[in-house]
């Protein structure tokens, strides 16, 4: 399976998304954007070369997935012939989806990928469906919109996790993304995404697309990416307790005095002075208690916020020990260890 980045609204940041996505994941975006052409952002991050696939929705997002098909397709055949030369270019696999989350029928679709696949050979083609029938010899994409199972498709397929947590359910690092991972061990692809990749705070903002300006930064992007790597030995922590890789974010200024937004969060039963310790039991950074403690859902206790992010935490504890596990020690109590880029405890 290969893992990829959903930097759909990446026509606002592709600057961060090259710092930010390792070098061998995939990365997706939409063509156009607000209203905007991304190609010239896209190509851009294309000629990096360091993405095996550059994959593109050509038609912009139709909130509808009604995707009105006489009307869209003099587009969508004029920008697939642009990435066919960028194909040619690179020498990379460029991917082209048509239309993201629609509902047609596949005798519609097949002629709208015949007339694609004449227009760019060279690229690879994929289907992204809501409610939408699959394609005999296209690869169909599914998207996870929350952490219920969907139903495979029959052929080959990718997921992503377009809209994960658009219910209300949380973001994809409060999911159990092994387990996801687990269920569709068979999918060609898994492509991370969250609500920062679209600009949205949240899944309550409703702003137009082109309204949007809460875009991902370089670190946010790498911390999502490593949900998708395989985890360092198991799922430790009991449901007593919480290891949070990103904080819920409540759109502190980022210089702010105690700005908890995104940073690691430890949940523990223990009151004192925390800290992290990497598997050999240094001590790679002293948390920092934010009251009130923290009583819902079944969970209580006080609350232990990192400066930085959980991959930032992972990567001191690898440099030392060449491993990322970490554990929090709280006076005389230490939690067991778990993988400092994962979410661990509760789901």
């Amino acid at each position: 399976m290969k893992k990829g980045y959903e930097g759909l609204g990446g026509r606002e940041y592709a600057d961060a998304i090259i710092a930010g996505v390792p070098n061998d994941f995939r990365v997706k975006f939409f063509g156009i954007w607000g209203g905007k052409d991304a190609f010239p952002q896209i190509k851009k991050v294309a000629l990096s070369r360091k993405h095996p696939t550059v994959a593109s929705h050509l038609a912009p997002f139709d909130y509808k997935h009604a995707y009105p098909v006489k009307q869209l397709m003099p587009q969508v055949l004029r920008d697939a012939r642009r990435y066919e030369q960028l194909a040619k270019e690179t020498g990379l696999d460029i991917s082209l989806s048509p239309f993201c989350e629609h509902n047609h029928p596949s005798n519609t679709m097949s002629a709208v990928f015949e007339d694609i696949r004449k227009a760019a050979p060279s690229c690879s083609l994929f289907n992204a469906i809501w409610r939408g029938q699959e394609v005999d010899g296209i690869v169909t994409e599914i998207h996870l919109e929350n952490a219920k199972p969907r139903r495979k498709p029959r052929g080959p397929y990718g997921i992503a996790f377009d809209g994960f947590g658009g219910d209300g359910s949380g973001n994809s690092s409060d999911a159990d993304v092994d387990a996801i991972l687990l269920r569709y061990s068979d999918a060609l692809w898994a492509d991370i995404w969250h609500f920062q990749g679209n600009g949205k705070f949240g899944w309550k903002d409703g702003r137009d697309i082109a309204k949007r300006d809460d875009y991902a930064y370089k670190e946010i992007i790498a911390g999502h990416c490593a949900l998708l790597l395989p985890r360092e030995g198991g799922l430790t922590w009991s449901k007593d307790m919480l290891w949070k890789p990103f904080a819920d974010d409540h759109d502190q200024a980022d210089n702010a005095p105690g700005n908890k937004d995104n940073r690691a969060l430890a949940i523990v039963p223990w009151a004192g002075s925390a800290e992290v310790l990497d598997s050999k039991g240094n001590v790679i950074e002293k948390l920092r208690r934010v009251t009130p403690d923290f009583n819902s859902g079944g969970l209580k206790g006080p609350r232990y916020y990192s400066a930085g992010t959980a991959l930032a935490l992972a990567n001191k504890a690898k440099k030392n020990t060449g491993s990322n596990l970490i554990s929090v020690r709280v006076g005389r109590n230490k939690t067991p260890l778990t993988d400092a880029r994962k979410r661990s405890g509760r789901f």
